[in-house]
């Protein structure tokens, strides 16, 4: 809850109750939380937040030095949830004359599925091909696990995209720390990619990628992965849009028994409404 004062000033207000039955986190704690707290925003180049309160406290600095750059960093204390404690957030960008460049950190629990259902490939609106929730859909960054277990996730991305005419080429690089109640099961992944685009028509592009990332899933286990993605998007209407896609998944594993190779086509279609 917002309640603006003035121009410079406004009243801050957060609040709720977190009941997680869940029992993989022994350190799990349900209960309420709230914070009270205000915003200063003196001019339109940066604000700070403050909030304080039960099981919650939260500190906010939003720098924008001009229209084309904008840096947020954030420390927030919970007293609740799965895992409590102190979590720092920060997401960066800067807006180039051909080009865009972004980083961001996040700390966050959650899950090998919930991520998997974030890095869906999508439509722009220019009919370019893009990655919900990712900073590029061609850097293998999933675990091979099939749990639903929890965990404690403090992620690192860095990508930068370079536009011209009707053509883009991004390139992207992750590190990934994921830290579960086994520390048997700790993971610690990392990877590169590169992504190229073509808009050959003006509803319709066509991308090609590769990446690499290296999970030590384990001291008795590491993975090696190579992908490669090669598709074709295009916008139906403004509200609707598809891609055709194939996509080559190698894991050289140690061991080798571990290893596999995918092969996975795909046929996407959304409509936003």
């Amino acid at each position: 809850l917002d309640y603006r004062l003035s121009k410079a000033w406004a009243l801050v207000a957060e609040a709720g109750y977190v009941n997680n039955q869940s029992t993989t986190f022994t350190d799990n704690t349900n209960g309420p939380y709230w914070g009270l707290g205000a915003t200063w925003k003196p001019n339109r180049y940066y604000s700070l937040t403050g909030l304080y309160g039960l099981n919650y406290n939260n500190a906010t600095i939003q720098w924008n030095p001009s229209q084309r750059t904008g840096l947020i960093i954030s420390r927030a204390y919970q007293g609740v949830g799965y895992s409590p404690g102190v979590y720092w957030n920060s997401s960066f960008s800067h807006r180039a004359r051909f080009s865009v460049w972004s980083a961001g950190y996040t700390q966050e629990v959650t899950t090998s599925q919930q991520l998997a259902s974030n890095n869906l490939t999508g439509i722009g609106p220019d009919g370019q091909p893009i990655a919900l929730d990712s900073p590029s859909q061609i850097i293998p960054s999933d675990s091979l696990g099939l749990t639903n277990e929890q965990f404690l996730r403090k992620y690192f991305n860095f990508s930068v995209t370079y536009l011209r005419s009707h053509t883009g080429l991004a390139f992207a690089a992750f590190s990934d720390n994921r830290e579960f109640q086994d520390p048997t099961q700790n993971e610690d992944i990392y990877g590169i990619g590169a992504l190229w685009t073509w808009r050959f028509a003006p509803r319709t592009a066509s991308f090609l990628g590769a990446g690499w990332g290296h999970d030590n899933l384990s001291s008795d286990q590491q993975n090696e992965y190579w992908l490669s993605v090669i598709g074709l998007a295009r916008m139906f209407s403004p509200d609707t849009g598809g891609l055709i896609s194939y996509r080559y998944y190698r894991n050289d594993a140690d061991p080798a028994d571990q290893g596999f190779r995918e092969n996975r086509f795909n046929i996407r279609f959304s409509m936003k409404f």
